[in-house]
């Protein structure tokens, strides 16, 4: 027979292991490739690891300017979306590990010469707006559509890089056409929560962050989502 004190430690022990961090995961490239309804396919990568209170996410850009763009305007640019698009895909959902602690989902836009996931032409002016091809004037929710491309995301328009599958737009989403309003969805970021359950081996899930969350549910995603696929920008 376990006393009065043996159940208060046992319930105590139990509230511990339950409250316990997840323990800390290296970062790690994950890559891949993708290919949507309409014929695009493309490339995503991105590096992802777990510190002690946040999921932080890192993509590395290296820009290549074209002819005619001077190096003092394009760092203007690049420090512009450095912080808004960081902005944007940061710090409205966390994952939540059994027990309820929670890690935020914290983005890191990062532009370097080497070590890149990725390369992007920077023009001044251009008809053309992708992954791969950016213009000193894309307002900030443009460019963090295209870094959702880079994190392995379908469009969410009708005419875009869609997903297989039944469709349905999400014209605030960040991956509708020019970055819509610029929402972030949980789905966007299940390539990330299922690098963390199998990395920690917990049953996690994403919750929502303050009013930036998206706290509707979501009936039906635009587009069904496979962890085995590969993905990269609107062509």
């Amino acid at each position: 027979m376990i006393g009065e004190r043996g159940v208060t430690l046992a319930g105590l022990v139990l509230v511990l292991f339950l409250a316990a961090p997840a323990a800390a995961q290296p970062r790690q490239t994950l890559s891949g490739r993708i290919e949507g309804a309409r014929g695009h396919t493309w490339r995503w990568a991105f590096d992802v690891g777990l510190e002690r209170d946040a999921v932080r996410v890192r993509v590395t850009v290296h820009p290549v300017p074209t002819a005619g763009v001077g190096r003092a305007e394009l760092d203007r640019a690049l420090a512009r979306w450095e912080v808004e698009v960081e902005r944007i895909w940061s710090g409205t959902w966390a994952v939540r590990v059994p027990g309820g602690r929670r890690y935020p989902v914290l983005l890191d836009l990062a532009f370097a010469a080497r070590g890149e996931h990725h390369q992007v032409v920077v023009s001044r002016s251009g008809d053309r707006v992708d992954a791969v091809h950016w213009r000193l004037g894309d307002a900030p929710a443009v460019v963090a559509h295209e870094v959702g491309h880079m994190l392995g995301l379908y469009d969410e328009y009708r005419d875009g890089a869609r997903a297989p599958g039944p469709f349905e737009p999400d014209p605030e989403s960040v991956m509708a056409q020019g970055g819509g309003r610029g929402r972030v969805r949980a789905r966007h970021f299940q390539r990330i929560l299922s690098w963390f359950r199998q990395r920690t081996g917990l049953e996690a899930e994403l919750v929502p962050l303050g009013e930036g969350g998206d706290v509707l549910a979501e009936r039906v995603p635009p587009g069904r989502y496979d962890s085995s696929s590969g993905q990269r920008g609107e062509p």
